[in-house]
């Protein structure tokens, strides 16, 4: 549009003038940088009055392209990735950014021709990279809403992580369960039982998605039998054909057997021990996975632990019990419990003593303590507790008395003799020597005890 407007001069009429000229233009792409000048002509000028500017369009950026990788692409573990993400046009030039499941990587970018941004991302690449989605975003300040493009990486990589989930022990009978648990991988790793030495078909065999590509799961049962091994060997083998990789996790399986019944060596039922011996008893257990827990227990009614020396040899396992004999032992029982991890209840041996022994004392009794002349007294005497019983008999003054004679039952299973007699006593009884002899045949053993009577 050309107009021409004429102010306070001269113009056709004679007066000044002053020139306007107003200039619209409908902008296109290729107009960026296009020079507008305005030149004034006048017969009064020698040269042309010229004024220019320059024109900037404003246009967002062109659509993001990646090159390096494209979708369904398959990459290691290890390997580094370099991706380029370019954007043509765009006025200003555009701002490259790249995301990574949402999480800003790299915002570094670099025009090359003035037309042209490139973001150059690079990376080592890692398991966690699998179904990552990398997202490149071009915007500048004239974009309404940002331009983008994106790629899913697909990572392949071997499992590192392989676990067995089961007991450690078994009873002869039990079917035991165990599952193996591995990954993640990508592709998912191929399972494999191989129980001591030989490879099992598993119940079953499962997988299950996650982010990173795979979780392998396979499960295994096997009833264990009396013909078994001590220790059995359970194996799961992870492959990743893809990969020529293998990975494995074995546990070692107790089998756990009953010990032999025990039994007690050095002293035979009915034996006859005597006070004061040494004896030396041993509860010896064979067998059994593990070897037997062996426990000694003494008493009578109420059982007490007491401690032993415990072997270990290569059938078994024996325990020494060494006691010094005393006469509370007679009748007394001494136990051996034998138990493992096989048994709810311990197996028991156990013996009873039989203990000889003589009391070391042999009281008498004289009623009335000081007899008069004429006066009827009563000599007692007793003999404590002996096994077997003890006989006894009394003399005055060398001439043997004829006494009547009691048994009652005495402390440790012992027999208590009460031996009386009833003589009148006279002044030529006075300072008479009675004497009491206890004997015990088995034990051919005499204990003595001497009374002198006073009469007043």
């Amino acid at each position: 549009t050309y107009s021409v407007f004429i102010k306070s001069g001269l113009g056709l009429n004679g007066k000044l003038s002053s020139t306007k000229s107003l200039l619209t233009i409908y902008t296109k792409l290729d107009d960026n940088g296009a020079k507008i000048s305005c030149k004034a002509i006048h017969p009064a000028l020698t040269q042309p009055l010229v004024n220019s500017v320059f024109l900037s369009v404003l246009q967002p950026p062109g659509v993001p392209r990646i090159e390096g990788y494209k979708t369904g692409d398959v990459i290691s573990v290890s390997d580094t990735l370099t991706l380029a993400c370019m954007s043509r046009g765009g006025n200003p030039s555009a701002k490259l950014i790249w995301y990574r499941d949402n999480i800003t990587v790299d915002t570094s970018f670099s025009s090359t021709d003035g037309r042209e941004v490139t973001n150059t991302y690079s990376f080592l690449v890692k398991p966690e990279h699998n179904n990552a989605n990398l997202v490149c975003e071009a915007s500048n300040h004239v974009s309404i809403h940002p331009l983008i493009s994106h790629v899913q990486l697909t990572v392949f990589y071997p499992p590192n992580n392989i676990k067995i989930i089961g007991p450690d022990k078994g009873k002869v009978g039990e079917t035991l369960s165990f599952e193996c648990i591995v990954g993640p991988s990508n592709p998912a790793a191929e399972l494999t039982w191989v129980i001591d030495g030989r490879p099992m078909l598993p119940i079953a065999i499962w997988t299950k998605n996650v982010k990173e590509g795979f979780i392998s799961i396979t499960n295994v049962s096997i009833t264990l039998s009396s013909q078994d091994p001590d220790t059995r060997s359970i194996s799961c083998y992870a492959a990743s054909e893809t990969l020529r990789d293998t990975i494995l996790k074995t546990i070692n399986l107790q089998i756990l057997y009953p010990p032999g019944i025990p039994t007690i060596t050095g002293y035979k039922k009915g034996s006859v021990l005597r006070e004061g011996d040494i004896l030396k008893l041993q509860c010896v257990s064979l067998g059994g996975n593990p070897f037997a827990t062996l426990k000694w227990f003494h008493g009578l009614g109420t059982d007490r632990e007491i401690s032993a020396l415990t072997t270990i040899n290569g059938n078994g396992v024996s325990s020494e019990l060494i006691i010094l004999v005393k006469r509370s032992d007679n009748e007394a029982t001494y136990k051996c419990e034998a138990t493992n991890e096989a048994i709810s209840e311990p197996f028991r041996v156990s013996i009873k003593l039989t203990v000889f022994f003589i009391s070391s004392l042999v009281t008498i009794k004289i009623k009335p303590k000081f007899p008069k002349n004429g006066d009827t007294i009563l000599l007692t005497t007793h003999t404590g507790s002996c096994n077997p019983m003890c006989f006894v008999h009394c003399t005055k003054n060398g001439v043997r008395l004829e006494m009547q004679n009691e048994v009652f039952e005495a402390e440790n299973f012992g027999k208590n003799i009460k031996s009386s007699i009833e003589m009148n006593v006279h002044p030529k009884d006075d300072n008479s020597a009675i004497v009491c002899q206890s004997h015990n045949k088995k034990l051919n053993k005499t204990v003595k005890q001497k009374h002198i009577i006073r009469v007043l």
